[in-house]
C-alpha cells in the first residue's frame, strides 16, 4: 500500500535528524553594551558587534583556552575574524598543526570607515 504523503517523509526525516546531531553553536555573532561610546564626538553605537569562535572540543571539555582578540584593519568588519578561525582554524586543529583556541573579532570600524583612537571626557 503506497504512503499517501511520502514526499513529506523524507524532509522530515533529514531535520530531525540534523536536529538529533548538531553541534552545539561554536561561531556566535553578538552585541555588547559598550557605555563608553554613549558620549562619542563620532556618534558611535554604544550597541558594538562581536564575532567569536569556539574551538571545537569546547562544548564537551572543562579545558581552559587561550583567546586571541582579533582587530581588523581600516575599512574592515568585525567578521573578519570568522575568516581567520571557522574557515582555516578547523582545519589547523584536526591537522595538529595549531593549539585550540577561542577567538573574538572586535570591532573597531566608525562612520569615517576606520579605528580611530578618541579621548572621551
Amino acid at each position: 500500500m503506497p504512503i499517501k504523503h511520502a514526499h513529506l517523509l523524507l524532509p522530515a526525516l533529514l531535520f530531525f535528524s540534523y536536529s538529533i546531531h548538531a553541534e552545539p553553536d561554536r561561531e556566535l555573532n553578538v552585541k555588547i553594551d559598550a557605555p563608553s561610546l554613549l558620549k562619542s564626538i563620532l556618534g558611535n553605537n554604544a550597541t558594538q558587534p562581536l564575532y567569536v569562535y569556539l574551538p571545537p572540543s569546547y562544548h564537551t571539555s572543562n579545558k581552559r583556552y587561550p583567546v586571541v582578540y582579533y582587530l581588523h584593519g581600516y575599512n574592515g568588519q568585525v567578521t573578519e575574524a570568522r575568516h581567520l578561525s571557522a574557515t582555516n582554524l578547523d582545519e589547523k586543529i584536526a591537522a595538529g598543526e595549531a593549539d585550540e583556541m577561542i577567538v573574538v573579532g572586535v570591532n573597531g570600524r566608525n562612520q569615517f570607515g576606520g579605528a580611530s583612537m578618541q579621548i572621551h571626557q
